[in-house]
């Protein structure tokens, strides 16, 4: 099996590639220019794997929420390889991703990712790992941070995210002694999309390249995505 994963919806700019068991990714801290730099890591990570686009299974890709601009950029490139190729995609949450890689570098199992959604509200969700994989428990929202609440008084969590950052003292305050640690610069990894899209593939849980929309949470933000993406190499 082999998936290729790719992230713009963040700070950060990351593409993983899943070839049978083994990844490869690679990730960079970039707040500017995903649009250029993406197309260059998918190049050069399949020419370093040696693998060509249409030996790929699926191409999984994060769809937000994050900043605007990145998440369309993820949907337009991962259509792009779709359309391209024939492949399916796999669409997977940014919130999701962080609570897998936060358990990849942790072990925590009970993780509250966070991102900042500007105008004094945050992305956020929680989430528990069932059988290593990221498991929604409480559903994605775009809320101001002090309107944030848990339903659950018996596990301690962990804050991941930098919605954290920017918001730590009053999600702090509400979340009281239901929160054992924050690391707000943690950023989405590429390589934390695969577990979840090897996952969905298997189930077939896939979707069709005209099927891939961003995911913003908040109302009336355009929604069409970038036009004209095209990949240099091995396609």
């Amino acid at each position: 099996m082999k998936i290729l994963a790719i992230d713009t919806a963040t700070e950060a700019c990351s593409v993983a590639i899943w070839c049978d068991g083994q990844i490869n990714e690679h990730f960079v801290e970039q707040p500017k220019g995903h649009g250029t730099l993406i197309l260059r890591m998918i190049d050069a990570i399949l020419n370093e794997t040696g693998i060509k686009l249409n030996e790929l299974n699926a191409v999984a890709f994060g769809r937000g929420p994050g900043g605007f601009t990145g998440v369309r950029m993820a949907v337009s490139v991962a259509q792009a390889i779709g359309f391209g190729a024939d492949l399916p995609l796999i669409p997977i949450s940014n919130l999701a991703m962080l609570a897998q890689g936060w358990y990849r570098i942790s072990a925590a199992t009970h993780i509250i990712p966070a991102l900042d959604a500007r105008m004094q509200e945050i992305y956020i969700a929680s989430y528990r790992i069932i059988n290593e994989l990221a498991e929604i428990v409480t559903p994605e929202q775009v809320i101001a941070p002090n309107l944030f609440t848990l339903n659950f008084d018996y596990h301690t969590w962990h804050g991941v995210g930098r919605g954290w950052s920017a918001h730590k003292p009053i999600l702090t305050a509400q979340l009281g002694q239901q929160l054992t640690m924050v690391t707000s610069e943690f950023l989405c990894h590429a390589q934390d999309a695969l577990p979840l899209a090897i996952t969905a593939l298997n189930s077939g849980n896939t979707i069709l390249t005209e099927q891939a929309l961003p995911v913003y949470l908040r109302d009336k933000v355009a929604t069409s995505p970038l036009k004209n993406v095209k990949l240099s190499s091995n396609s």
